[in-house]
């Protein structure tokens, strides 16, 4: 299968394999057929997926097998209305019917949206409006249920139909009984290429909303350095990537590349919580040949007692997710003789830079490139930095080669903007620093960098001290905001049983961080909880805590937002930005349209919205936009003098003045240089807020619309107010 798509499969060296990587890539390349119809015809009884969860519950399916259910279940969503390019979005888990469902998707040219079934009503109902979601199909289980009605009710009318699988209930189609009775004979939109939009992830909104990647029918050919060349998958071998369905690495780990490769998957289902005793459990009884699981899931089961035994099938490890411990690569190898290959990557693309099978791993490193990018680390000047400097790990050139794998945009409003900047750079946001040698270190996100006095703190090595402390079972470092120092590291731990929190224990911490490392990363801040949140693969999600850092400062030291004008770079967190907005607020006087939709750059989107006497300003509280307000003037010669405002501003942050500095900003603005002699404004004849702002800074009401507004199924007058300049 390899040699379809690849002009090369072996390579003598990682030098070689840097410099001779190739791909290449059909037109009309699909998933469906070139691979999973390919392995049906060629060998149709090759195993594709065991499956089994919690309950004793297992399947085991061919190729055929596969190719037979997913045109099945293809048959039957276009029975449903599905048609090419609709989104329709997958909360199941981590069942067996994921896999059909995905391959019939990408059969169908519908764009697949996987989610994870931790998502609230909220997180469900802001995905459907954001991606314009036409289908729901979910697992039959109380709270994946419960949510989905609650968000669909927020959603009405954007649905064309919801299906549940492995179960029934009244309003639902049953999803399960099509795979069962459908027709098989389906085939593929023929008019489907390379660069249709196959699937959309949305990110984990670390900063702001999440947004939504976006990745073409290439995709999966970009992970065949991941699962063939890092995880090391065999052709009939059985790799486990232990995630569910909803995160990007199933995508990494758990179908593409591993089937390119001719693996098989091993689906394991977890219930609710992770157990890493019965993770131990299902690869002695399974046995598969190569694994990927996060590095704490590694440290928990050897803290279950796992033997050399336990790991007799496995013949290479790898982890990704997060940064991984020099100690538990070390203690791993010592009890089962395996090196753990960590890797680097994003939603956004396959594997970026991993530990390949050519060179030694350093423990803790993330390993060098992946032949099929053009990676490197850039300074606060936007040019390479020296061996041994901090830089942010960036994708160049992609002018020249935009590699498979690598998103196609970010999907925002009613577009997709691209996520390369004016200069063809993709910016990954993560801190990275390189040795002489080559290897590559990561050292945070760009956001989770904790910037004290003057000092720029990385998380990661404080967590790999602190884990060597005998008190510490879990940790994870933050940035805590601190009026004196900008920012003060801060550890929220996991004591082991038998140890108590005291602040006796909290300095012999301090102070052990300080024996051990730059006596300046001390966490002057110690928090201990009784379990750190994580996602179903097993890691921490470290965003909550910072946030919740964040939150409590802002109560204790209500944050000013910062009003100026939009840059190019703030392109997509505006769109976002109008996007949320209006959801919110019916009455708006300008939306997404307000951009354009000529411009496809950052650049070009801003300089739309700012030419000739036109302002686009935004209010940004804690690195977010908040508001944003427009002054678009009149653009021939009889109406230039005039100009009309747009704004809004997020709910959350309606009553702290924001729109009263937004609108002064451009009342400001527009006096100078008295080129402009008038301004007017359309509010809502409901908005008596808007209504008595404009009054404050001396509109007054000229006129009004009879239904000028639209909300929901009523209409509501607007009115006209104008300001003398």
């Amino acid at each position: 299968m390899l040699e379809k798509f690849l002009d090369r499969t072996e390579f003598d060296s990682y030098e070689d394999f840097k410099a001779n990587y190739r791909v290449r890539c059909p037109e009309d390349f699909n998933f469906a057929t070139h691979v999973v119809d390919a392995w049906a015809e060629e060998e149709p009884a090759k195993r594709a997926l065991e499956w089994c969860d919690d309950h004793g519950n297992s399947l085991a399916l061919t190729f055929a097998e596969v190719s037979l259910l997913s045109r099945r279940a293809a048959t039957w969503l276009r029975e449903q209305g599905v048609r090419r390019g609709d989104r329709v979005m997958c909360l199941l888990k981590r069942r067996w019917e994921y896999w059909i469902t995905a391959v019939a998707l990408h059969r169908l040219g519908a764009v697949v949206i996987p989610a994870s079934y931790q998502l609230t009503a909220k997180d469900i109902a802001y995905r459907i409006d954001a991606a314009e979601v036409k289908f729901l199909i979910a697992l039959c289980d109380d709270w994946i249920v419960s949510q989905c009605e609650e968000a669909v009710r927020k959603c009405a009318g954007r649905l064309i139909g919801k299906a549940l699988v492995n179960g029934q209930r009244k309003g639902w189609l049953d999803y399960s009984a099509g795979l069962r009775s459908s027709p098989a004979a389906f085939t593929a939109d023929p008019g489907l290429t390379a660069r249709d939009t196959m699937l959309i992830y949305f990110t984990s909104g670390t900063s702001g909303m999440p947004k939504m990647v976006c990745h073409d029918y290439s995709y999966p050919l970009g992970h065949i350095v991941t699962a063939c060349y890092w995880q090391k998958v065999q052709n009939n071998g059985l790799h486990l990537t232990g995630v569910d369905s909803g995160w990007a690495k199933f995508g990494w780990g758990c179908i593409y590349g591993q089937w390119i490769g001719g693996s098989a998957i091993l689906g394991y289902e977890v219930d609710n919580k992770f157990d890493p005793r019965r993770m131990i459990e299902v690869i002695r009884e399974k046995k598969p040949t190569t694994l990927c699981v996060p590095g704490t899931v590694y440290r928990f089961m050897m803290r279950e007692g796992l033997t050399a035994e336990d790991f007799a099938s496995v013949t290479h490890c790898c982890t990704a997710g997060e940064p991984l411990s020099p100690e538990i690569t070390r203690e791993f190898q010592e009890i089962t003789g395996l090196t753990i290959h960590e890797g680097y990557g994003q939603s956004e693309g396959s594997v970026l830079v991993a530990n390949f099978g050519w060179f030694e791993p350093r423990p803790g490193s993330m390993g060098k490139p992946s032949p099929l990018y053009d990676i490197a680390l850039l300074g606060e000047d936007g040019k390479p930095v020296a061996p041994g400097d901090e830089g942010e790990l960036v994708v160049r050139n992609l002018d020249r080669y935009y590699p498979e794998g690598l998103l196609r945009g970010y999907w925002v409003g009613d577009r997709l903007v691209p996520a390369e900047d004016q200069n063809h750079v993709y910016h990954t946001g993560d801190m990275v620093w390189m040795d002489e040698d080559g290897y590559y270190w990561f050292i945070g996100r760009n956001d989770d960098i904790i910037k004290c006095s003057a000092y720029r703190i990385g998380p990661f090595e404080i967590e790999s001290v602190l884990l060597t402390h005998p008190a510490v079972h879990e940790c994870a470092i933050t940035g805590a905001p601190d009026p004196m120092r900008g920012q003060v590291v801060k550890a929220t731990i996991v004591l082991e049983k038998g140890h108590q929190p005291s602040d006796a224990l909290t300095r012999d911490i301090q102070n052990y961080v300080k024996r051990m490392t730059a006596p300046y990363k001390y966490p002057r801040v110690v928090e201990y909880v009784d379990h750190l949140e994580k996602t179903t693969s097993g890691k921490i999600i470290r965003n909550h805590l910072r946030k919740a850092s964040e939150d409590a400062y802002r109560a204790a030291h209500p944050a000013k937002p910062v009003i100026r004008p939009a840059k190019p770079e703030d392109a997509v967190a505006l769109l976002t930005f109008l996007g949320i907005v209006g959801s919110e607020n019916n009455f708006l006087s300008y939306g997404a349209q307000a951009v354009g939709d000529t411009g496809r750059s950052g650049e070009e989107i801003i300089k739309n919205c700012t030419r000739g006497d036109d302002r686009l300003i935004i209010a940004e509280l804690d690195g977010r936009i908040v508001g944003a307000a427009d002054l678009r003037a009149g653009h021939r010669p009889p109406i230039a003098h005039t100009a009309e405002i747009g704004l809004s501003v997020l709910r959350e942050h309606g009553k702290q003045g924001i729109g009263r500095s937004l609108l002064e900003y451009l009342i400001q603005d527009a006096k100078k240089g008295r080129r402009l002699r008038s301004l007017t404004a359309t509010v809502s004849a409901n908005d008596v807020a808007a209504a008595s702002l404009c009054r404050r800074f001396g509109f007054t009401q000229m006129g009004r619309y009879p239904q000028f507004f639209r909300a929901g199924g009523d209409y509501v007058d607007g009115l006209m107010m104008i300001l003398s300049l």
